[in-house]
């Protein structure tokens, strides 16, 4: 595989990324053409594939074979077996899955961010940016064949055309406000709102209830799905409710008997009541923080390379501010307490604060300099940590 992937910014999927997020995000379809500053191939290429079905490193579980919008059974093109070492389970059979895509098959690569390195830090830079569970799936389909049917997914899609050309076809968004997977007929919807052929580097977003149907055109065609979670009203007052509903007051157990409804209803309106009063009074910024925490914020997922990087920083290592929020508390005892993505709340010495609060996103400096006047030990200790938090990073080398 490629030692230097390409991950795109979030700007190459949208161009204007206000315009879009105020505009057309869960709202419309939205197309970018030429939206991919980098060659497509860098971010995932047909020869990386060959290289996965290669080493035998993806299982049928990540792994799907579809025909004329149905899964093929994955007894037919995948196996277990020993060899050296621990067995080897469900792992996909290569001349088996070529014969099927020459056969016209599309073979599916599910959670791709999952295995390979690129996607995996594209994908993550989707879920801090979006706030949101991210999950990135590749298509690669043969000339003239079309993998499923007519149907709209449960969540948001970024179609990125890598290799080849696709055609796709797009029917109004239905009415429903809820997310809802569903098949249909094409005569049934009429002529579709948005009918476009994807070359690499091209993007097309979807919201979820978009009816679409994509055909390779003349030759085979790749192409990541960037799956996107909708997050929901519904679920922000779920949550909120529950942590509340956790509490000693709403406990206990209830005994149910018919000659009891009145009793019963009457306690029941009295919980609701508590429940509502707890609500109102609820301070409203917590449960967004946990929401937030839930999709985004910074990944506490502590790299060998980081380690490794935060081990060799001195006052000389040039770092970088990231684009993680970090808001600033008032001063108290020569101390500030900083709110990190809306989630982690950190405590930093005053000078050190002044440093990073100069500091916007994409602005870079030194150690010492980022921290004049501090002491170089102190200096160092705090770069490292704020590496750890996401909220600095090293900038390489030339």
């Amino acid at each position: 595989m490629t030692s230097d992937p390409y991950v795109p910014a979030f700007d190459e999927l949208v161009g204007d990324t206000a315009h879009f997020l105020e505009h057309e995000y869960q709202r419309n379809a939205y197309l970018h053409q030429d939206g991919l500053r980098g060659d497509p191939s860098r971010v995932l290429s047909v020869a990386e594939l060959d290289d996965l079905l290669t080493l035998r490193t993806v299982g049928s579980e990540y792994l799907r074979i579809v025909k004329g919008g149905k899964d093929e059974p994955e007894s037919a093109y995948a196996r277990s077996y020993t060899e050296f070492g621990p067995p080897l389970n469900n792992v996909i059979q290569r001349d088996e899955a070529y014969r099927r895509f020459h056969d016209g098959s599309t073979l599916v690569w599910g959670y791709i961010d999952r295995y390979h390195a690129g996607l995996h830090r594209f994908t993550e830079s989707l879920r801090r940016r979006l706030n949101t569970t991210v999950a990135t799936t590749a298509f690669l389909t043969p000339a003239g064949q079309q993998g499923f049917d007519l149907h709209c997914d449960l969540a948001d899609v970024f179609v990125v055309q890598l290799s080849g050309t696709k055609r796709w076809y797009l029917w109004d968004r239905r009415p429903d406000a809820r997310p809802k997977r569903e098949s249909f007929r094409s005569e049934d919807l009429g002529k579709p709102a948005l009918e476009v052929a994807l070359r690499p580097g091209d993007v097309l977003y979807m919201p979820y209830n978009t009816p679409h149907a994509a055909v390779a055109e003349d030759s085979m065609s790749l192409h990541l799905s960037v799956i996107v979670q909708p997050r929901s009203w519904s679920e922000l007052l779920l949550q909120a409710a529950r942590k509340l509903l956790q509490e000693d007051e709403f406990a206990g157990a209830i005994y149910l008997e018919g000659s009891r409804q009145e009793e019963l209803a009457d306690q029941f309106a009295q919980r609701l009541g508590r429940l509502a009063t707890r609500l109102r009074e609820l301070e409203v910024a917590e449960p967004i923080q946990r929401l937030l925490a839930q999709g985004g914020g910074p990944d506490s997922v502590k790299t060998l390379e980081q380690a490794r990087r935060e081990e060799h920083v001195d006052t000389t290592t040039e770092v970088e501010r990231t684009d993680l929020s970090l808001v600033f508390g008032e001063p108290e005892d020569g101390v500030v307490k900083a709110t990190v993505s809306g989630t982690s709340v950190i405590a930093v010495p005053e000078p050190l604060a002044e440093g990073l609060a100069r500091l916007t996103p994409g602005d870079r400096s030194s150690v010492s300099g980022l921290f004049p006047g501090v002491h170089p030990d102190d200096a160092v200790d705090a770069a490292r940590v704020l590496m750890k938090l996401g909220l600095l990073r090293e900038v390489p080398p030339g």
